[in-house]
C-alpha cells in the first residue's frame, strides 16, 4: 500500500506504536533515506520514535526497497557519459562523433558499445523530497 502512495503522492501510511526508540536509529534511518534524495516530515519522525528496533527495521526494509525501485535502482543503467554534462561540453567533436558512430554500429550488430570513462564522484544533494503522512 505504501508503495502506491509513495509513488503517486510522496506520502506514506504510518501508525504510532507503543515504544521508545533511541535517536541514533532515527538519524541513521534519515541519513540512509537522504542518500536516496528523500527525507521525512517532522510528523513521521515523531511517529517513528514510537517504534521498537524490530518495527523500525521492518519499516526501513519496506521504505528503502520502495524508494530504490521508485528511483530505478532495479534497472542496470550505464550512461555513455557518466560525468554529463561537463564531460560532453569538454569533449572534442571528433570524440563525440566516434562514440556515437560506434554506439549505433553496436546497436545494428545487437551489442552495446560504450566508451570507457571513469565516473567522478558527484556532490551531495542540496534539496530533498520530503515524505509526508497520508
Amino acid at each position: 500500500m505504501n508503495n502506491i502512495y509513495l509513488r503517486r503522492k510522496k506520502k506514506i501510511i504510518i501508525q504510532r506504536k507503543n515504544n521508545q526508540l533511541e535517536d541514533v536509529y532515527i538519524s541513521t534511518f534519515l541519513k540512509n533515506v537522504e542518500n536516496l534524495g528523500y527525507t521525512f516530515s517532522a510528523e513521521i519522525i515523531e511517529i517513528l520514535r514510537t517504534y521498537s528496533v524490530d518495527e523500525i527495521e521492518e519499516f526501513y526494509r519496506e521504505i528503502i526497497g520502495n524508494l530504490k525501485q521508485l528511483l530505478g535502482d532495479h534497472v542496470n543503467f550505464k550512461p555513455m557519459y557518466p560525468n554529463f554534462p561537463r564531460q560532453v561540453m569538454e569533449a572534442k567533436e571528433s570524440e563525440l562523433y566516434l562514440n556515437a558512430w560506434l554506439h549505433y554500429f553496436g546497436d545494428w550488430l545487437g551489442i552495446r558499445i560504450l566508451p570507457q570513462y571513469l565516473k567522478e564522484p558527484r556532490p551531495t544533494l542540496l534539496s530533498l523530497f520530503c515524505i509526508h503522512i497520508f
